[in-house]
């Protein structure tokens, strides 16, 4: 009998994906007419969540002393953990009268985050816009930011290679505040409406941080 001959398979492609770890914090300002406007005084909300063994939070600023940016809301997401970590953020600042479309939704760039760095915006809205008693986004003198965090594990990232999302544009800085990406603002509708990792919420009255920090991002 003749040995069977070999057959030849058609090419298969083995395709590997890279899964962040990710999560959503939410940070209740209260008595927020106590906060300076127009300051270098930065308010910190501490850790409001965990993603890729990273601690995540928030900082804010109500205008500042640079003319240019003296009436703007500044928001920023931070790396409070000791570690570099590959990580894409989304800050949400929440209308709280006229419902979850009326948000105004801040997508960031996915890039390599360096320890203690800061990522945002320096006019994420006016503050004209932010404290009108009409427009929604501040109740019983309470603002509402939620932050939404995805992290790749470095390691991963390094044997694996940097997913697509993770390749930065030629430019560092920041995304305008109208460019959100609609695959990441669908998956941060998606993970807030089933709560998923939402277990985490700090109510923070007047928590103020000396840190100079904000301004523009520093990149990696």
């Amino acid at each position: 009998m003749r040995p069977a001959e070999a057959m030849a398979l058609p090419g298969v492609a083995v395709v590997s994906r890279i899964v962040p770890d990710e999560a959503v914090g939410r940070w209740e300002i209260q008595d927020l007419c106590r906060f300076q406007r127009r300051s270098s005084k930065a308010y910190s909300s501490g850790p409001i969540l965990v993603a890729g063994g990273s601690h995540f939070g928030l900082l804010l600023r109500l205008g500042g002393k640079d003319t240019e940016f003296a009436s703007d809301l500044q928001v920023y997401a931070v790396n409070l953990s000791g570690k570099r970590t590959m990580g894409q953020h989304t800050i949400r600042v929440v209308n709280q009268a006229r419902g979850r479309d009326s948000d105004v939704v801040l997508a960031g760039e996915a890039g390599l985050w360096d320890a203690k760095s800061e990522w945002g915006w320096k006019q994420a809205m006016s503050l004209e816009s932010l404290e009108d008693s009409e427009a929604g986004f501040v109740v019983d003198d309470t603002l509402i930011l939620e932050l939404y965090m995805q992290v790749w594990e470095a390691e991963a990232v390094r044997t694996q290679g940097a997913p697509a999302m993770l390749v930065r544009s030629p430019s560092p800085h920041l995304q305008p505040p109208g460019l959100a990406a609609p695959s990441l603002a669908a998956d941060l509708s998606e993970l807030l409406r089933s709560g998923r990792g939402s277990d985490i919420i700090v109510k923070g009255a007047g928590l103020g941080s000396g840190a100079a920090g904000g301004g523009d991002p520093e990149p990696s």
